[in-house]
């Protein structure tokens, strides 16, 4: 029999009365302050890839002090960290990832720290803590055990790490397995991004066709993505990887129409990383036309630019132009023959600090030079030993006939798949012996097994997929001009 009217839920709370409605009434609230927080972010994802960055930052922070998911924390926080990358704001990109890190923790989730961890390295290159960046990226990938973007990521962040330390072998094999992650889950972005780390390598050895070939590779890739911002940002970022090449190869003309397109973009896109970078890349290109006072004040706005952005790596590029454009005011007679000395000092002690054996053993070079110059004899060899000896630790020479690496501008470098690098001809006879006798290729450096491919990414494919780099049609065998001495 059923309780009077009166009597009903007199034992139990009302929904529609008192502290119940309210909780109601709270709950609902939440919900739709929930649903609210998620449009937002969905507003900035639209926002970003239109390049209105400022208004997507502005969407995610509102949300973030919405929501209360931690999976939506840390994937609003996600977007966050690309808006600080792209803005060169390193220092709060780690900040932010640190509390993306917390949120993992909290979740246990191994596939979130492993993002974690990856924002981290990425933040850390860039302030030139790379001992930290190696440390959380070693973390990322014992987070996780798929071939996920996350993992090809990493790989190239310790790509880019290794070059920066000038270990160039070790950057060719952590490249090559991000392009194996790229090709397995088709990014198209992450192998566009090796491209460009790899033709880095081989701008820094000086074999600049095999860098150009491989930079307009990437150029060539940035034109296949439909999102204006991925488009637009791509595109830059190669425009600018091919100044280096296409100036060292004497096609100058080519190089300040690269350098003035990218710098135009990064301007309209507020991308003052690359905005920096590229203002280095001008100065190359006016200290080179012997324009030392120009290319000064370029070098000049960009060292302003990157110590706000606490670009380590990137202050130190643009202190080593300045370094050579006095260099060339000097040999010019338009500054004292003490300037270069005061300047290749500032180098040296900043240099010291980056990381990179191959800026740091330049610069003792130069020092040398200019203490030779100067009458210094005992400080002109002490320099000249430190150079020698990071040639040395850097091990940039070649296995087969010992000669030096990356000193002469005009010599093919090849990389075995063991990633140790060689003389183009060098490792074609090795191959070809091996061949001939029957035996088992044996890379000389490692003593590994090899077959008889010559690089981590078949050359074929670069030049013969059906998008042949719109920079080599006309010049598919440039011959390489003698490195400029600035």
């Amino acid at each position: 029999m059923s309780p009077p009217l009166d009597d009903w839920g007199a034992d139990r709370e009302s929904p529609l009365s008192g502290a119940g409605f309210w909780r109601c009434i709270m709950a609902c609230h939440s919900k739709v302050g929930q649903q609210i927080a998620r449009k937002r972010v969905e507003q900035g994802i639209k926002l970003f890839n239109q390049q209105r960055h400022q208004e997507a930052v502005a969407k995610w922070k509102e949300a973030l002090r919405k929501i209360r998911r931690e999976q939506d924390r840390f994937i609003t926080l996600g977007y966050l960290c690309q808006a600080y990358m792209h803005w060169g704001k390193y220092r709060e990109l780690v900040e932010l990832a640190f509390q993306q890190l917390d949120i993992a923790h909290s979740m246990e989730d191994n596939l979130l720290r492993a993002e974690a961890y990856l924002n981290l390295a990425r933040g850390n290159e860039r302030m030139g803590s790379l001992d930290s960046a190696l440390q959380y990226c070693r973390h990322s990938l014992y987070s996780q055990c798929d071939q996920s973007r996350t993992t090809g990521q990493v790989h190239l962040c310790l790509g880019n790490i290794y070059v920066t330390y000038s270990n160039f072998s070790k950057a060719i094999e952590h490249y090559e397995l991000a392009l194996k992650v790229a090709r397995s889950i088709r990014d198209v972005g992450l192998e566009l991004l090796i491209y460009v780390g790899m033709g880095q390598v081989f701008n820094v050895l000086k074999d600049y066709n095999k860098g150009l070939q491989l930079v307009a590779k990437a150029f060539e890739l940035s034109k296949s993505f439909q999102i204006c911002d991925l488009n637009m940002r791509h595109q830059r970022l190669a425009l600018l990887h091919l100044v280096t090449p296409l100036r060292k190869l004497g096609r100058m003309s080519e190089a300040y129409e690269c350098c003035q397109d990218a710098l135009r973009m990064a301007l309209e896109a507020g991308d003052r990383p690359l905005n920096a970078r590229g203002l280095c890349a001008m100065g190359d290109i006016l200290r080179q036309k012997s324009d030392g006072q120009r290319a000064y004040r370029r070098y000049e706005a960009a060292l302003q630019m990157l110590t706000d952005m606490e670009d380590a790596f990137g202050r130190v590029l643009a202190l080593d132009g300045m370094a050579k454009s006095i260099s060339l005011l000097c040999r010019q007679k338009k500054v004292c023959d003490c300037k270069p000395l005061e300047a290749y000092t500032r180098l040296l002690d900043a240099v010291t600090n980056c990381g990179s054996k191959l800026l740091l053993r330049n610069t003792h070079q130069h020092l040398s030079g200019i203490y030779a110059a100067l009458g210094d004899d005992e400080n002109a060899r002490l320099q000249e030993r430190l150079a020698s000896v990071l040639t040395e630790e850097m091990e940039l020479y070649c296995a087969v006939c010992n000669q030096p690496l990356g000193q002469e501008p005009g010599n093919s470098l090849e990389a075995l798949p063991c990633s140790h690098i060689f003389h183009q001809q060098c490792a074609r006879e090795l191959l070809s012996k091996s061949d001939r006798r029957k035996k088992k290729r044996i890379c000389p450096q490692c003593r590994k097994t090899v077959n008889s491919r010559m690089m981590f990414v078949c050359y074929d494919d670069v030049k013969y997929d059906g998008h042949y780099p719109a920079f080599l049609a006309n010049n598919t065998t440039h011959v390489q001009t003698p490195d400029h001495p600035l």
